[in-house]
């Protein structure tokens, strides 16, 4: 039986990256490996000698939303509100496996009626070892004429800006909390949907409001560079099935603030980050972005509370002010140990032979 992830393979975006973590996971674990690219691969791409013929007994698994093709054997996929999609529910009922990443996601589709719950596993993230405190910056960088280094504090983030992100709220935030006066910036490195045309309009309002909420356009091939430029990094949103960016910079070593709720609790506590408080659960209600991710409105999810956002930020800025690393950073460093490829090959095959 060889183990065949169909999928895409070429990109950066999240599920892309993983998918090629997956493989290498499953090779790792001794399984035989294959894959079925959903787009042809580039001629010189190392993953064609992956490409085999299917056979009967091999398992094929999805690492896409269900509905890219709803007649799988199994799937890997994750779901950042109380209940996945409803068009989701008879692919997953009638496959053999449903593999996710967090609990917070096992428990999301268990609420679908008549699910078999014994077939969702758990196959965490891999943490890519790549992922170091010491690398490349990008501290000096000139913005309005001076070096980042030079500021007192930069906070920075990392999302494609759909309606769980909530950008604004951490925006927000750092305007409330941060004086006019006070030199400090909030560098944004974002994706926008196809079909999302009033980002810019939205955004611009918040940096004409504030012009220290910048956009960064600049590719980096190390993300690691771009974690590693901040003194704090923040990403509280409104549902996480993982929340990669957080991860990744807590294995870089910037102090990083997510919220309390979300599968990004399997990795972050109060112990290794700065968790922030959300309020109940609420129906989500239209937004501009809900079609573009097939999010609905009888699915529900917890906002971050803007305080507390402020709250944890400020703590951050005083860690900066007093030269000190938080145990929390050095605690959080662990994450890379904790979710390598080795760990998560172990968990793959567990999942797959029972």
């Amino acid at each position: 039986m060889k183990v065949v992830w169909k999928g895409f393979f070429e990109g950066d975006t999240g599920y892309i990256v993983a998918t090629r973590q997956y493989v290498a996971a499953t090779e790792l674990a001794g399984l035989k490996t294959s894959i079925m690219p959903l787009q042809p691969l580039q001629a010189n791409n190392p993953l064609n000698k992956y490409i085999m013929p299917i056979e009967r007994d091999d398992l094929v698994i999805l690492h896409q939303i269900p509905t890219v093709s709803p007649r799988e054997q199994a799937y890997f996929t994750v779901t950042e509100f109380d209940i996945p999609p409803h068009e989701w529910w008879i692919p997953l009922s009638q496959s053999k496996l449903i593999l996710t990443q967090s609990k917070f996601c096992r428990e999301s589709f268990s609420k679908i009626p008549g699910i078999d719950k014994n077939k969702i596993k758990i196959v965490n993230f891999v943490v890519p070892q790549s992922l170091s405190p010491k690398g490349d910056t990008i501290r000096d960088t000139l913005i309005y004429n001076k070096p980042m280094n030079d500021y007192a504090c930069v906070f920075g983030s990392i999302f494609e800006w759909v309606s769980r992100k909530k950008p604004e709220l951490m925006w927000q935030a750092f305007t409330e909390e941060f004086d006019k006066n006070e030199d400090v910036l909030f560098l944004n490195k974002m994706s926008i949907p196809q079909g999302f045309r009033s980002w810019k309009k939205q955004f611009n309002k918040y940096q004409q409001a504030d012009p220290r909420i910048l956009l960064v356009n600049k590719h980096l091939d190390d993300i690691g560079t771009f974690y590693r430029s901040l003194d704090g990094y923040v990403s509280p949103t409104a549902g996480e099935g993982w929340g990669a960016t957080l991860i990744e910079a807590m294995a870089c070593g910037t102090p990083t603030i997510g919220s309390n709720h979300g599968g990004n609790l399997d990795y972050m506590n109060n112990k290794n980050s700065w968790l922030v408080d959300t309020g109940p659960w609420e129906y989500i209600g239209n937004d501009p972005t809900n079609k573009l991710w097939m999010v609905h409105d009888y699915q529900r999810w917890k906002l971050p509370e803007v305080a507390s956002i402020r709250k944890a930020m400020r703590e951050i800025y005083e860690l900066k002010q007093e030269g000190r690393v938080s145990p929390r950073v050095i605690e959080g460093l662990k994450v890379k140990e904790q979710f390598s490829i080795d760990k998560v090959a172990l968990q793959l095959s567990r999942a797959i032979n029972t």
